[in-house]
């Protein structure tokens, strides 16, 4: 299994590390991983590109995220202040 984790990490694009952070790339991987029935290192690009889906929806959603953010901040956005919630 860590030969193939090791694989699909080599073939992902730089892109998924710098927008989303390796341990968030990795931890998808190993998910991703676990849950195949038969993984086989034959099948690196396929499973690559389905990572990259997945971490799509990832940034899509750090993105709308974000633009509630700013939306918020800019005070264009009807909810009450953000209060911080204690760690």
């Amino acid at each position: 299994m860590q030969t193939l984790q090791t694989e699909i990490l080599k073939n992902l694009s730089p892109d998924c590390f710098r927008v989303l952070g390796y341990k968030l790339v990795k931890n998808t991987i190993e998910e991703y991983v676990g849950n195949l029935e038969a993984p086989s290192l034959d099948n690196v690009s396929t499973y690559v590109d389905d990572i990259h889906g997945i971490m799509s929806d990832f940034d899509i959603q750090a993105s709308d995220d974000r633009e509630a953010y700013q939306q918020h901040y800019a005070g264009n956005d009807s909810e009450p202040d953000y209060i911080p919630r204690e760690c």
